[in-house]
């Protein structure tokens, strides 16, 4: 796991982001010996992590979930008990929304799952009773919460949105919240922030962006709950079972934040001369030749554009949609199961908002329903192989009602020119993908 390892430069950039904004919030002199604290801070967790691996700890992906954000929020409780059940773990910074007590920036010491395995691996055993005193420690992993345990193997699968790296708290989807409120109160401290005379540009590039790489790791996460199932590695005999999917109300939960964080019309709104303020330091570049490639342009459009299209293809994988219709068999209650029709209409409500008051559509509101109905069409014409027969079938409706809004929307309301043609041939595109011979890929 140890050669796989990629903490160290996340970390630096998880402190990076801290550093942004807590300087903006004018919480930490960047001169001052709080930073040097702060980073030695970070230093230290990501050294405790890299020695885990030399001591032969493999990633622990569920150990930033054991403690409640309640108690990672306390400064008392995260001084001496760190943030997470393990250092092996994938740890964000701990930044606090204004208001909130603010606990510990980073882990500070091991947590029980580390104690726990390297009693396992290193504790000196007698011989004769070795076996019998090995398996009484590894049996205290099903009864013991904070000794939660997942692999590289789930996180690199996406079925558990629990065994992820950078989430945190016994609560991940409120931790992720919490997350992208910060990301943009990034953003708009530095649409307010005053450059001094002879101050580069470049920072608010550089600082922008790092908002944004918290963002998109945030809604990530977030999509992973929509269609998600909590795995365990549990044997016969405890009181779980190996798959649960994620609850509905979890489920519809993440949908909701989704569509008010990334799809809205308001997501992403910023003035137009911070825009034009978005400056490229040269120097920082490996010679010349580099730095001649480097394009000094900003393009907003293709950045929130890549940011939900990622997102789209994670809610539209053939992956969510076959556990989204499996799910039906593995809840108590089928009837409070979150459905495909009520996934397409969240996305459609969302992306598609205008249809409904009747303003014209900006660009890159424009870019994102192409996206959406790329995959509405690729779906009734070249469908993958993995893609559900009930699912091509839901596309379908779907396309009918799409287009029939977009047509009936574009009878009234006042668009400007770009938006009336949009509208055309957004529903040409449906009525043509409804009217086309289905194709399977690979058939």
């Amino acid at each position: 796991d140890g050669a796989l390892c990629t903490y160290a430069s996340d970390a630096l950039a998880e402190m990076q982001f801290g550093l942004d904004l807590l300087v903006e919030r004018g919480e930490i002199d960047p001169a001052g010996p709080e930073a040097d604290v702060f980073v030695a801070q970070a230093l230290k967790a990501t050294v405790m992590h890299e020695v885990g691996h030399a001591l032969g700890l493999a990633h622990n992906f569920r150990a930033s979930t054991v403690y409640p954000l309640a108690k990672v929020s306390d400064p008392a409780f995260s001084r001496e008990n760190g943030i997470s059940g393990s250092v092996m773990d994938y740890m964000p910074i701990n930044i606090a929304v204004k208001g909130e007590t603010q606990g510990a920036y980073f882990e500070r010491t091991l947590g029980p799952y580390d104690f726990w395995a390297i009693e396992y691996a290193y504790r000196p055993l007698p011989k004769e009773s070795e076996v019998d005193e090995l398996a009484k420690i590894a049996a205290r992993g099903a009864s013991d919460p904070l000794l939660a345990f997942s692999s590289d193997q789930e996180a690199i699968a996406g079925l558990d949105p629990d065994a992820s790296p950078f989430d945190l708290g016994a609560d991940p989807l409120a931790y992720l919240a919490k997350r992208i409120v910060i990301s943009q109160e990034l953003w708009q401290r530095l649409q307010a922030k005053q450059l001094k005379p002879g101050e580069s540009y470049d920072v608010l590039r550089r600082n922008f962006d790092s908002g944004f790489r918290q963002f998109n790791r945030a809604a990530a996460l977030t999509a992973k709950y929509v269609g998600g199932v909590h795995y365990v590695r549990d044997f016969a005999g405890t009181s779980r079972l190996p798959l649960t999917p994620v609850s509905p109300a979890k489920q519809r939960a993440a949908l909701d934040l989704i569509a008010t964080a990334v799809f809205s019309a308001d997501s992403f709104r910023f003035k137009p001369e911070f825009i034009r303020s978005m400056g490229v330091n040269y120097l920082s570049m490996e010679g010349p030749w580099q730095a001649s490639r480097l394009s000094p342009d900003f393009s907003l459009r293709s950045r929130v554009l890549a940011s939900q299209a990622s997102v789209l293809n994670q809610l539209m994988s053939d992956t969510v949609l076959a556990r989204l219709l499996d799910s039906e068999v593995k809840v108590s209650q089928p009837a409070d199961a979150l459905t495909l029709p009520e996934l397409f209409a969240a996305l459609r409500n969302s992306i598609w908002s205008e249809l409904k008051t009747g303003d014209s559509i900006p660009g890159p509101r424009r870019d994102l329903q192409r996206e959406h109905l790329r995959r509405i069409a690729t779906a009734l014409t070249r469908p993958s192989p993995g893609t559900p027969a009930d699912a091509i079938a839901l596309f379908r409706e779907e396309a009918k009602q799409l287009s029939a809004m977009i047509k009936a929307a574009a009878k009234s309301g006042k668009r400007d020119e770009v938006t009336r043609a949009h509208l055309a041939e957004s529903a040409g595109t449906l009525d043509e993908a409804l009217k086309a011979p289905l194709v399977r890929q690979g058939v």
